[in-house]
């Protein structure tokens, strides 16, 4: 199996200016701080493709421009997603993750994987993940796995994986939206930040969660 990895950070760059996602306080030595959704999974983004190409894996950031044309969001999405799959295909690959990066809000203490009821590959890469986001410090289980009958909001970000998949029947496309933290659980505060440059050093903050999906994804790879 050959496989390449799409990145696909959540929200960002709008037609009407840019969408921060959810958004929480938490405190700090200075004072508080603000954490975005967007600019968090931006910052993740990076560390992963380090993670994925030190292991061997074709992997890109797939984003939306800046300033982002005129249409419905949506729209936006599934033209990152044919990007991502467009390069995949460049690449020889024969399966393609499709990686919705996003952080949860609610205050729960667990990471999740979302995945595609209709493809068993898919939920075994997304449990795969979640395995390896329990193992840091604060992230717990879901109470069952999710997939986009437990999760519905995710419908849509996968969905349009599989209309875009078509247009490779030679590839096998998964979707999968990775949500590894919650932005206002104080437990996970800490893991946020980027605690490493570009990968490299100590897998502390982002830098961790980053190591720990693309572990998941690895494990599936062969």
């Amino acid at each position: 199996m050959t496989l390449y990895v799409a990145i696909v950070p959540g929200h960002g760059s709008r037609p009407d200016g840019w969408d921060p996602g959810a958004s929480a306080a938490r405190d700090t030595l200075t004072g508080p701080e603000r954490l975005d959704e967007a600019a968090i999974v931006r910052e993740l983004a990076p560390l992963l493709v380090y993670h994925l190409q030190a292991m061997g894996i074709g992997c890109g950031i797939h984003d939306a421009p800046k300033p982002c044309p005129e249409g419905h969001p949506l729209r936006h999405y599934r033209a990152r997603i044919a990007e991502g799959l467009r390069s995949a295909a460049g690449r020889g690959a024969t399966v393609a993750v499709v990686l919705h990066l996003h952080i949860n809000a609610g205050g729960g203490r667990y990471g999740m994987t979302v995945s595609d009821p209709r493809s068993v590959g898919c939920a075994r890469f997304g449990m795969a993940i979640d395995a390896e986001l329990r193992r840091l410090a604060g992230i717990g289980a879901p109470n069952v796995s999710p997939t986009t009958a437990t999760f519905p909001r995710a419908q849509g970000l996968i969905d349009a994986v599989w209309r875009e998949g078509v247009n490779h029947p030679g590839m096998t496309c998964h979707a999968l939206v990775c949500e590894p933290a919650f932005i206002d659980q104080p437990l996970h505060q800490p893991l946020l930040t980027t605690g490493a440059t570009r990968g490299q050093g100590p897998a502390v903050g982002l830098n961790a969660i980053a190591a720990a999906i693309a572990r998941g994804l690895a494990a599936k790879c062969g």
